[in-house]
């Protein structure tokens, strides 16, 4: 069996090309490895979720902008439940990959993310000089973004 690790980190496509954004992404972690390459994929929090309670092919991969096609992406994670299991097969991006999980262990993950993230978006509003911005943008509504975390630093 597999263990899902999920925490929201801060990235930097580009180091020497500052543009005041503090990007915030979603990393998903598999037996402690990073998924993907997260300074170029993303996660998509809301295709996550639906995978708990449905099979079927879910773009949980994507790319920073939430568009799956952006980042080459053809196709989804294939996700299956069994009993108490969920099996993810992952075609692309490649290797070809397949995962078992204890349901169990990926919700309170799942449940877990919003304790650490807001904890780093908090420590970001009070000692990072960029603005937060999470990606894809429509993973906001999982965090606190709050204007007191998330003013612009003059």
């Amino acid at each position: 069996m597999n263990t899902l690790g999920l925490r929201l980190r801060k990235y930097d496509p580009d180091p020497e090309e500052g543009d005041g954004f503090d990007y915030l992404v979603v990393e998903i972690k598999v037996d402690g490895e990073p998924l993907v390459d997260f300074n170029y994929y993303a996660t998509d929090l809301s295709a996550m979720h639906q995978s708990i309670k449905e099979r079927g092919e879910w773009g949980i991969v994507t790319c920073w902008c939430g568009d799956m096609g952006c980042a080459g992406l053809k196709q989804g994670i294939h996700v299956r439940h069994e009993d108490e299991r969920i099996f993810w097969k992952i075609n692309e991006p490649g290797p070809r990959r397949a995962f078992a999980f204890d349901k169990e262990q990926v919700m309170s993950e799942i449940k877990m993310l919003p304790k650490q993230a807001n904890g780093l978006i908090k420590y970001l509003g009070e000692w990072s000089t960029g603005q937060i911005k999470i990606v894809p943008d429509f993973n906001e509504g999982y965090f606190d973004l709050s204007s007191d975390h998330n003013r612009p630093k003059t």
